[in-house]
């Protein structure tokens, strides 16, 4: 099981787009914990309390499913029931890799907010320079305009 959750480390690493020894390298591997419980079939289903409603503290949960069932995922909003393939094992994603793919999340976001902001100053020169070559193209032909208006118009000698 500790293979399987550090092999789970690493994939869920290359998911985030982060090195694939990132969340190993935080030691999110670190002290696994085998936990075991087992909750017999009881023969009066209303007499059985069951487990409370919970979240999971850590990094990742890998319970071996059963054919009763009983795990839920946020999907959209809405709690929805897993529906049970006895056997099967099933990857929780717990509180604490929640918080670092947040974190994740939040410092891509923060890059791509720099990085827009820098493209945002480079438009913005951009278009002083564009502004300040229109106004002197304008006074380049203005200034043609003059000096073609001055060569065509004959000179008037003045002979008082």
């Amino acid at each position: 099981m500790k293979r399987l959750g550090t092999t789970l480390f690493g994939l869920l690493s290359e998911a985030l787009e982060l090195k694939p020894d990132h969340l190993i390298g935080m030691d999110c591997a670190k002290g696994h914990a085998i936990l075991c419980n087992y909750y017999p079939a009881c023969p009066d289903p209303d007499l059985t309390m069951g487990t409370s409603k919970h979240s999971d503290p850590d990094f990742l949960t890998i319970p071996l499913q059963d054919d009763i069932g009983g795990i839920q995922v946020l999907h959209r909003m809405q709690w929805v029931n897993v529906p049970p393939v006895s056997g099967a094992l099933v990857i929780n994603v717990g509180d604490l890799l929640q918080v670092v793919v947040a974190l994740s999340h939040a410092a891509i976001l923060e890059e791509s907010m720099r990085a827009r902001d820098l493209l945002m100053q480079q438009n913005f020169a951009l278009d002083q320079d564009r502004k300040e070559s229109e106004t002197a193209v304008r006074a380049r032909n203005d200034f043609l305009d003059v000096m073609n208006h001055e060569m065509r118009t004959p000179m008037h000698e003045n002979t008082s």
